[in-house]
This record gives C-alpha cells, sequence and structure tokens, in this order.
C-alpha cells in the first residue's frame, strides 16, 4: 500500500505542471496595457510598458502619479553602483592576498625567500567580492520590487475608477463598485 501511495504522489506530483488552472480573472486586458513588466537580460533588470523599455527619468515621470514604487526605485539606483564597485575591490584585495608579499628568514644553512600570503586579506576579498554580488541582485530586486508595487496601485485605482456612490441593488445608500 505505500508503494502505491508514492507513486500515486509522484504522478501528481509530475502531472501538475501540465494541466492549467481556469480561474476567472477580475482585470481586462486593456487594464493590464498600461502595466510594468520587468525583464532580465545578462545582469540587469529593466521594466518595460507595451513593450518599449523605460529610462530613469521615465520612470520618475510615471511614478508621479502612482508614487508607491518611487522608493524601491530610487534605492536600486545607487546599489547598483555599489555593487560592482565593491565586487571589484573584492577582487583586488583577493588578488594582492594571493599574490603575497616577499620575505626571507636566516636560517642556520643561510637566506631562505619565501611568499607570505594574508588570509584575512583573502578573506575579506571573498566576502567583499559576495557582498558586492549581492548588492548588484538586490538592487535588481528592487527594480522588479518597484515595478510590482506600480502595478499593484495603478490595478487598484483602474479598479476603483468604477466605483459609484449611490444607492446599491438592494436598495440601501453605498459605494457600488463592479469589478
Amino acid at each position: 500500500m505505500p508503494h502505491l501511495v508514492k507513486i500515486s504522489l509522484l504522478f501528481i506530483c509530475l502531472m501538475t505542471p501540465v494541466f492549467q488552472a481556469n480561474a476567472q480573472s477580475t482585470v481586462n486586458p486593456e487594464d493590464l496595457a498600461d502595466t510594468l513588466q520587468s525583464i532580465r537580460k545578462g545582469l540587469t533588470t529593466s521594466l518595460y510598458q507595451d513593450g518599449k523599455k523605460l529610462s530613469y527619468q521615465e520612470l520618475l515621470e510615471l511614478y508621479k502619479h502612482t508614487p508607491q514604487g518611487l522608493e524601491p526605485l530610487k534605492w536600486s539606483r545607487p546599489l547598483r553602483i555599489a555593487g560592482p564597485v565593491v565586487a571589484l575591490g573584492g577582487i583586488a584585495l583577493g588578488a594582492v592576498a594571493l599574490k603575497g608579499e616577499q620575505r626571507w628568514a636566516y636560517l642556520e644553512s643561510g637566506d631562505y625567500y619565501y611568499t607570505y600570503r594574508s588570509k584575512p586579506k583573502l578573506l575579506g576579498g571573498l566576502i567583499l567580492l559576495a557582498g558586492g554580488l549581492c548588492l548588484f541582485e538586490l538592487s535588481n530586486d528592487l527594480v522588479t520590487r518597484s515595478g510590482n508595487a506600480y502595478n499593484k496601485a495603478y490595478l487598484a485605482k483602474k479598479l476603483m475608477s468604477d466605483a459609484k456612490v449611490g444607492i446599491t441593488p438592494s436598495g440601501g445608500i453605498g459605494i457600488v463598485a463592479s469589478f
């Protein structure tokens, strides 16, 4: 019996992605035309509207009317610059650590020359490299969050623009919203 359960669970897990969910959407395709799409190409994430890549200035202009995405966008800009700088600093520090410095010691048989490589410098370089890459990825994540916040606020405004104050279908006074 347990073997049969394992096989059926495996079958369900493998077949689930094949079937599509048929949920009703309350959003019309016309409402989605002005939303932002975040697309990752290579190392950077960009926001697109109607298939057109938006520059930073265009996004600032767009966010004047819907400011929810402005804060993550403003944070992403300096992190996108600081990330590679920190990572390059880590690479340079690691290279200096691996190159090492020439030292010598006097032994009974004569002078002994050797290369001293600093492990703390190497560790610091690796930490800076990892930190720089994390800052860069955080920058990409903030750009995506910015677009998602804008879309959420934009769709909420768009859907609530159909709300009317007046007499409800049940005969009471209130807000009538159709989705």
